[in-house]
């Protein structure tokens, strides 16, 4: 028999789940089969992969922005004379785009 880990209870090779609950047989079985030298499968749990995935999206969401900001700054540069609303728009979504940069950089920073 093989267990994997988990950070809110235990998974067995068949699938069958385990909480952390020391009144039922299967779990004190898994911790006989640990006393005995046995290591887990050790996995992160749900919580984790959400946050590694929101993570994900940000990067993704800010990639995005730098790729339209770039294609606003390059339009503004393309045309000879920018209206103010050309102008404005390129502000905003640069300010934007820094704002989201320097929030990531703090991130991995800390």
């Amino acid at each position: 028999m093989t267990y994997i880990l988990y950070t809110n209870g235990v998974l067995e090779e068949d699938g069958f789940y385990l909480p952390t609950d020391e009144l039922n047989p299967d779990y004190l079985a898994y911790l006989a089969w640990i006393a005995q030298g046995n290591q887990p499968e050790i996995r992160p749990g749900a919580e984790y992969l959400a946050k590694l995935e929101s993570e994900r999206l940000n990067r993704q969401q800010l990639r995005t922005e730098y790729q339209n900001t770039l294609a606003t700054l390059q339009q503004i540069e393309d045309t000879q004379s920018p209206t103010n609303a050309q102008v404005i728009a390129a502000v905003k979504f640069l300010a934007k785009t820094l704002r989201l940069l320097l929030k990531l950089i703090v991130k991995f920073l800390v």
